[in-house]
């Protein structure tokens, strides 16, 4: 059987993976990073050579993905989280790159509160009512996040709205399986989306209107949609509903094939500044699982 590495290995090839990655060397450089970490101002104050200095921890986190890639331990997670955490505190400023490795990193270690509370801290407050709805979401708030999805669903007109504001409203109304929330006209919304898509955006609209279906309970439905999403253009989001759906359906062999094939996806993109990536991890989070 194929064995884990102990806390030394690890060290060792984390270690390893900074000197030759040349990405930062930490004594050569500690002089740099500590004036960095004694001058973190608001955003709206970083100068251009602090803002370096925040990238090159952002690489730091790259490399520390790494070793995550090479050693898949919770050892690795928790590097990340101890360098996000001494380099950026909870009241300062910090690259959201940095905030949503960490926040993946405690994910990976089953400490879901702490995870949803770091990915939340990299979004703005200050959102319109749509973008809002994931930070409602990872933190915790479905009532909240319920009245602000019943508002958007009320004020999104099903013959005037354009297919991404249909689809963003229809998509807006998933994050979270609240009960109460309008799913047939989310269901509404996200056909005239796919109906009236074009060829760029057909895959992303068909996804949503899957996701929308698994939220209704029609999983064969869903499946239809979420194949019919992948078939047009591969996407990580399909895969943890077609995991889920498919175990409601029974198809245990089925779902377990995609579950597999995204956490795959997830440790392989570690790091990575993907777009929405903290909602896939949301959705990842609610759904694993449902294979066993």
């Amino acid at each position: 059987m194929a064995m884990k590495p102990d806390n030394a290995t690890r060290k060792r090839v984390v270690t390893t993976l900074l000197v030759v990655g040349g990405l930062i060397g930490l004594v050569a450089a500690g002089g740099r990073i500590s004036d960095w970490w004694a001058s973190r101002e608001p955003v709206s104050m970083v100068s251009p050579e602090e803002m370096r200095e925040a990238e090159r921890f952002s690489r730091i986190i790259g490399t520390l993905a790494e070793s995550v890639r090479i050693l898949g331990t919770r050892g690795a997670y928790a590097d990340v989280i101890d360098l996000v955490e001494r380099a950026c505190p909870k009241d300062d400023a910090c690259p959201a790159s940095m905030r949503r490795a960490a926040g993946e990193a405690y994910f990976r270690m089953d400490k879901a509160t702490e995870a949803r509370a770091e990915l939340a801290s990299m979004l703005s407050e200050n959102r319109g009512p749509l973008e809002n709805m994931d930070r409602l979401a990872l933190a915790g708030n479905p009532e909240q996040y319920k009245a602000e999805v019943t508002t958007s669903l009320s004020g999104a007109s099903i013959a005037q709205s354009s297919p991404l504001e249909a689809n963003n409203v229809a998509w807006s109304a998933c994050l979270l399986p609240v009960a109460g929330i309008d799913l047939d006209k989310a269901e509404q919304l996200a056909r005239v989306a796919v109906e009236k898509s074009d060829p760029e955006s057909s895959a992303t609209y068909k996804n949503t209107l899957g996701v929308v279906l698994f939220r209704q309970g029609k999983f064969a439905d869903a499946v239809k949609q979420l194949d019919a999403s992948e078939k047009a253009s591969s996407d990580p989001f399909n895969w943890p509903f077609l995991g889920a759906a498919h175990a409601r359906l029974g198809h245990i062999a089925e779902s377990r094939e995609w579950f597999t094939r995204l956490d795959k996806y997830l440790l392989e993109s570690f790091g990575q500044d993907t777009t929405n990536r903290h909602e896939l991890l949301l959705f990842w989070d609610e759904l694993r699982g449902s294979d066993e």
